[in-house]
């Protein structure tokens, strides 16, 4: 939840709205920002001419109105059915939301139609964002099954790793060109960082876990390496100063999906790290993309063992575990096999 108060981003109105979330193009995103949101079919902020057209940071799918279009409650469960037409960019969007009885993992599929009649680029990314107080800078902790990445140009001076660095997986560079551990929140005050993370191609399934050393909870997200092989992470701590976020944002913004880049700067990008954006044919009916949100309470609170707390202990990529040694080696009541499915 952000600290000001949030409309429909659909019901925006420049003359009203702009004096409290500002007359940027990601005004209409910021005006209903929370939780897990689908960047689709682009990512990152608009170019020139699509901001004159009313699109703004992160596609269209954010900031129309979504409905629901059935529930379906049995014996076994809950899954919500809902979607959006996307009237600009002509395409249209579907979910279906499970929630099985006695599980605390939530089943989520996706798909995407193709409204025109030839084929199309874009760009599919989720975009999972939490806060305080499970987010603490210096405190929160991310484990992921990421090989290697970059931090992004850094032109405002107050980012926390070194601009444009190139990295290992978790062994990243400071802003002041000393090494940092990329799992923990960078601590630096009123800073922020952005980083793009390739996954690891040969595995058939994704994972990140969230872990804070004061709480008795893990939080994941489960998804298939095939249109995901890309992980951002977004950091702010209270840099940004505009409306509505007011130098006062805490956020940590995990997005993985088929680029951590928009699709223009996806295909100007060099060739060291080549960035692939997906196109969706005439024809693709049913592109569904499907994850798994965990949420698993600890046995104990307080600090795991391992180096800065992390929860997967050992800080060498070689000695990374499966999401299910990541979980089960503090968690070994939980049978993963009935809860991760």
């Amino acid at each position: 939840m952000p600290h000001y108060a949030t409309i429909e981003p659909f019901q925006y109105n420049d003359a009203k709205h702009n004096e409290l979330y500002g007359n940027d193009p990601h005004r209409w995103l910021s005006s209903g920002y929370m939780g897990h949101l689908l960047c689709f079919p682009e990512y990152g902020p608009p170019s020139k001419e699509e901001m004159e057209a009313g699109l703004g940071n992160h596609g269209e799918a954010p900031i129309v109105e979504w409905r629901q279009i059935q529930l379906d409650n049995n014996a076994e469960g809950v899954t919500l059915h809902y979607g959006a037409d996307l009237p600009k960019t002509q395409f249209r969007v579907r979910r279906a939301v499970t929630l099985r009885n006695g599980m605390r993992v939530v089943r989520v599929q996706e798909w995407v139609e193709n409204l025109t009649n030839f084929d199309r680029p874009i760009n599919w990314m989720q975009h999972a964002t939490f806060g305080p107080p499970f987010i603490e800078p210096g405190k929160t902790v991310l484990d992921a099954s990421a090989t290697r990445g970059k931090a992004t140009e850094d032109k405002s001076g107050a980012g926390s790793l070194k601009s444009n660095s190139e990295f290992v997986w978790p062994d990243g560079i400071g802003a002041d060109g000393k090494p940092v551990d990329l799992r923990t929140f960078q601590p630096k005050p009123h800073s922020g960082t952005y980083a793009a993370l390739l996954m690891d191609t040969k595995r058939k399934q994704q994972f990140f876990t969230l872990y804070h050393p004061a709480y008795r909870v893990l939080i994941g997200y489960i998804f298939p390496t095939e249109g995901n092989p890309w992980l951002a992470d977004w950091q702010e701590n209270q840099r940004a100063t505009v409306l509505p976020w007011d130098g006062k944002v805490i956020a940590r913004g995990l997005e993985f999906g088929s680029s951590p880049f928009r699709r223009r700067a996806a295909k100007e990008r060099g060739t060291r790290f080549v960035i692939r954006y997906t196109s969706l044919p005439l024809d693709w009916r049913k592109a569904a993309v499907i994850h798994r949100v965990f949420h698993l309470p600890g046995r104990n609170s307080g600090r795991l063992p391992g180096r800065q707390g992390c929860p997967c202990g050992s800080r060498s990529r070689r000695d990374q575990p499966t999401v299910k040694q990541t979980i089960s080696r503090h968690l070994p009541y939980i049978s993963l096999e009935n809860n991760l499915r």
